[in-house]
């Protein structure tokens, strides 16, 4: 094992250690609380949330086939489903590493090169957070401002100021292409040309912010079908979902951020549903999102 990969690994551990010392006690005490008699479900609501999720799912993946015609190449929706979502899988293996080989991997029986999967990759990661992060600070900071999200308003400037950085960047084409091929240089591989309509970039930005917002939608009726009675707005579940979603993504030495998403909803939820319900709701939180992508694997997997 080189030091690199040691240094990695002990990074890892150490999160989880934090993660655990913080967060064991709240689900232990959600466990040691729990009363099936206390919950119940509703299963069309629940079905709902989940056939939303496959919906948004495919909108996402099918936003890379916008993306691909910055070099001249096109690739049918399902298709892009197929490479993008299947790539995704990645996700569960530490590091963003694994989700850009399955993508390059995948695309390039699709006749898209290395090189061109690699920048799709990086442009995708750069379209779709200015979106998420636009909706955490309206809908956490400004249009809820509820007393428990007030202490975090510093982290929202941050947002703020990534939004117009990004915005600056992508407004002059020149800066843009810069950009984006000094991260391919990260990389290991040679610069590419490629050309980014405006007009095309901001339909991804938009696309994004609607598809982030009907995950959030789907994440509130998962809710709504386990906690009926609990009262939250629907504009706070889908701010506190795509934080989390965002948190646990770029936590990259933890699989799909397990453990670092759940850590995230249980503070942003704990004050609306109580600490003792949050431990279990978190918990199925994680199982909804697995059932959901184990779908939409089976659906990918068989486009032709």
């Amino acid at each position: 094992m080189t030091t690199r990969q040691l240094l990695k690994r002990l990074l890892q551990l150490s999160l989880i250690a934090i993660l655990a010392y913080f967060m064991l006690p709240v689900f232990i005490d959600s466990i040691k609380k729990f009363d099936l008699n206390e919950w119940r479900i509703n299963y069309w609501l629940l079905a709902a949330s989940l056939l939303l999720m496959q919906v948004v799912l495919y909108l996402q993946s099918t936003i890379w086939s916008l993306i691909i015609t910055f070099f001249g190449k096109k690739i049918t929706y399902n298709k892009a489903f197929k490479v993008a979502y299947l790539a995704q899988l990645g996700r569960y293996l530490p590091g963003r590493i694994w989700q850009l080989f399955g993508m390059i991997y995948l695309a390039g029986r699709e006749g898209i090169k290395k090189e061109e999967a690699t920048i799709s990759f990086i442009l995708s990661q750069l379209f779709s957070t200015p979106p998420g992060l636009l909706i955490i600070v309206l809908y956490l900071f400004v249009i809820e401002s509820s007393p428990q999200y007030q202490e975090y308003a510093a982290l929202a400037w941050v947002g703020v100021l990534a939004i117009i950085a990004f915005l600056v960047v992508f407004l002059q084409p020149g800066l843009f292409r810069k950009m984006v091929n000094f991260l391919i240089k990260l990389f290991r591989q040679p610069e590419v040309e490629f050309h980014v309509e405006k007009r095309v970039g901001l339909r991804i930005i938009s696309s994004y912010f609607i598809t982030w917002n009907l995950y959030g939608i789907a994440f509130y009726l998962f809710l709504r079908s386990i906690l009926p009675d609990c009262e939250f707005s629907l504009v706070e579940i889908v701010g506190a979902w795509i934080l989390a979603y965002f948190i646990g993504y770029w936590t990259v030495v933890l699989p799909a951020g397990i453990g670092a998403r759940e850590a995230i909803l249980i503070v942003m939820l704990a004050p609306l549903i109580g600490a003792e319900r949050a431990g279990i709701v978190v918990m199925g939180a994680r199982a909804w999102s697995i059932a959901g992508e184990v779908i939409c694997t089976l659906l990918a997997w068989r486009v032709k």
